[in-house]
């Protein structure tokens, strides 16, 4: 499967540039819509300031899923040290260059679909939009060579499970 579908790259200077947008600067983009959407506009457009607080209690658990999706991933990449698709496929085009044995899970995956989950709980169209996004990302980690589809799709489970998981464990103290 991840022959197929890394089969498109290396045969279109634009595509192979679409390709690595997708792969790396569109989840830096999410990352900061996030960052500032969040921590930044919510809290200002607040019209009270118990909405001003319940927008900064949000932003601060967005924070929270980083950094504890971050340990998961991380936690899993130590356990699990699995070689990229370059190191142990020899016919990938590999269009940018990434670690050793730190494949799986897709840690960029992970974060497109913590952000799209989190958003999700609250603003459904915004989440949808986050998600398409998110399976844009995941395709590209695996277009560009440097995951293999179960690193993504192990990547997108771990970036849904932790936000809905804090989002639960926080709603019980009125979230």
């Amino acid at each position: 499967m991840f022959l197929m579908i890394n089969h498109f790259a290396g045969n279109s200077v634009v595509l192979d540039g679409m390709f690595r947008f997708i792969a790396n600067p569109l989840l830096i983009a999410i990352l900061i819509f996030s960052i500032v959407f969040y921590g930044v506009i919510l809290p200002f457009i607040a019209p009270t300031p118990k909405d001003r607080l319940l927008a900064i209690k949000r932003a601060l658990l967005l924070a929270t899923c980083f950094l504890c999706t971050q340990t998961v991933i991380e936690i899993l990449k130590m356990v699990v040290a699995f070689p990229r698709p370059v190191q142990v496929l020899g016919t990938v085009h590999s269009l940018i260059v990434f670690g050793n044995y730190d494949s799986f899970p897709s840690a960029h995956t992970a974060f497109a679909f913590m952000v799209a989950t989190f958003s999700y709980q609250y603003s459904k169209r915004i989440g949808a939009l986050l998600y398409i996004l998110a399976v844009f990302v995941g395709m590209g980690r695996i277009l560009v060579g440097v995951h293999f589809p179960l690193d993504v799709l192990v990547g997108a489970v771990v970036g849904a499970i932790v936000p809905l998981v804090l989002i639960r464990t926080f709603r019980r103290d009125s979230m």
